[in-house]
């Protein structure tokens, strides 16, 4: 007898997966580029540890991306974006997403006006559209 429940659990994981390792893909030529930016303004890579990126629809409404920073060192940044991009813009809008958060972790930023002069200079650098620079 066919398990319908264990065939569609089989099948969710399966597609969760499949948008997990396409997002860790885009993550991947964003961090790149963005470190290209930094070395070509500043002279030098960034100074960015590990970092994982997840889908997370927990943090604050009406934000669509975040990076949490490490509290500790050694500790992993986390970049989270909401499920909810892929439906309202495809990878391409994530790929912006993902830019701007990585610009965040890539400056230090923890608090105060994080989309500063600075900010603004590497998003020039790295081409992220001006309508994902605030």
């Amino acid at each position: 007898m066919v398990n319908i429940k264990l065939i569609l659990k089989e099948y969710v994981n399966s597609k969760e997966e499949t948008e997990l390792n396409k997002l860790k893909t885009v993550f991947n030529q964003c961090l790149d580029n963005v470190v290209l930016s930094h070395i070509k303004i500043k002279g030098s890579e960034p100074d960015i540890g590990p970092i994982d990126v997840m889908f997370d629809d927990s943090f604050k409404e009406g934000k669509i991306g975040a990076f949490v920073h490490p509290k500790f060192e050694g500790d992993t940044g986390k970049l989270l974006i909401k499920r909810k991009a892929i439906s309202e813009g495809g990878y391409e809008y994530i790929k912006h997403i993902i830019t701007h958060e990585l610009l965040h972790a890539c400056l230090g930023y923890t608090e105060g006006d994080s989309h500063d002069d600075e900010f603004i200079g590497l998003s020039v650098e790295v081409g992220l559209p001006s309508e994902y620079r605030d």
